[in-house]
């Protein structure tokens, strides 16, 4: 937020007392509900599908103590009167003023499930875009936490996770199914913020590996660079490349893979 309006004015801070009065609160509930869950458990036949239900009820209960303490949590950082809000803010340069009343924001996903976030609006002019500060502040963005981003950008990313398989895993680690559109949008997001810093990375790792194989004594090293069609089917260019070479000739390289080549050279040649 721009300006004198800064997140130490948008948010207050949660008293310790309160939080401990919660979170016994819900430790007391949480710990009657698990008694009765391990009673069930050894009272009835032990047996493997028994054993399998007991893990998944303990799993369950644990979950949503951890999504209920992220809901409370992220909800009782803004003043619950309106009137303790700025009445306007800056936003990349646009000026917003404060809506009237507060409205919910449901099924924003975390990594223990989906939450509801009831959180002051303000609007850019008078029919304008709307903004919440406090999912500014959390780092909410297209309906998740980073938490959630974090961990759908790691499944999206792994080598063969089709979209169908990505929702099923998701739903599986957080109890909570997100929709197609959804997750492409989420993936868009990451991929834009992550884009600036790509290519530092990959030297990075591609750096890492070499010093790791020099130190194991696999000499000389080549590094050969593939780049592959969106189904992966086919190759698109090869370039093999050593940390030697001056230069990097291959005609069939893009300008991407030669940049990777010459700025890892340079890396090797200061190390």
């Amino acid at each position: 937020m721009d300006g004198q309006v800064t997140a130490r004015t948008l948010v207050c801070a949660i008293p310790k007392a309160v939080i401990v009065s919660w979170v016994t609160m819900r430790l007391e509930k949480m710990g009657k509900v698990l008694i009765k869950t391990i009673e069930d458990f050894v009272n009835a036949e032990v047996a493997p599908g028994n054993t399998h239900q007991l893990e998944c009820n303990v799993e369950e209960h644990v979950r949503e103590l951890a999504r209920s303490l992220t809901e409370w949590s992220f909800n009782s950082l803004e003043p619950k009167k309106m009137e303790a809000m700025p009445t306007r803010i800056g936003h990349l340069g646009d000026s917003y003023r404060k809506l009237n009343n507060k409205t919910p924001h449901s099924k924003i996903l975390t990594r223990f499930g989906n939450i509801t976030l009831t959180r002051a609006m303000y609007r850019r002019g008078s029919r304008g875009r709307t903004i919440s500060p406090l999912e500014k502040i959390l780092g909410i963005e297209c309906g998740a936490t980073p938490g959630a981003q974090d961990l759908i950008g790691r499944q999206v990313a792994a080598a063969g996770s089709s979209q169908g398989r990505c929702i099923e895993v998701i739903a599986e680690r957080t109890g909570a199914k997100i929709g197609s559109e959804k997750l492409r949008n989420l993936s868009s997001y990451l991929a834009d913020t992550m884009e600036p810093h790509r290519e530092d990375c990959q030297v990075q790792q591609l750096a890492e590996w070499i010093d790791q194989a020099v130190k194991d004594g696999k000499k000389p090293l080549c590094l050969s660079v593939v780049t592959e069609s969106v189904s992966g089917s086919r190759p698109l260019e090869t370039l093999k490349w050593r940390p030697s070479q001056r230069s990097v000739c291959t005609p069939t390289a893009s300008e991407q893979a030669r940049s990777i080549c010459l700025r890892l050279r340079k890396k090797i040649r200061h190390r």
